[in-house]
């Protein structure tokens, strides 16, 4: 995936989660948010789940759980470097 995308929330707890149309499954983690700070995740192919659906299909995908993606925080000094190969894919609501 060559893109990222950005949603200005307020503190608290939140629920992040990825979810592909195409592939069964969705990653999903809850984190708590402070005001006034941002926040990096790097989206990734969770290989464990890409092996289950390549072994046992939908089934096999399903059972391994957390969908095709995985998503890691990461520090901003890493964000920054991606974010200089990456285009703007759109934004979330708050």
């Amino acid at each position: 995936m060559s893109g990222f995308a950005y949603a200005d929330l307020p503190a608290g707890e939140i629920l992040i989660m990825i979810d592909d149309l195409l592939n069964p499954g969705e990653s999903r983690q809850m984190i708590n948010i402070e005001s006034g700070k941002t926040y990096y995740f790097l989206v990734a192919n969770n290989s464990s789940n890409v092996m289950a659906g390549a072994i046992g299909g939908f089934i096999g995908a399903v059972s391994e759980g957390g969908g095709r993606f995985a998503f890691y925080r990461i520090s901003e000094e890493m964000a920054l470097e991606q974010l200089k190969i990456k285009k703007l894919s759109g934004t979330s609501p708050p």
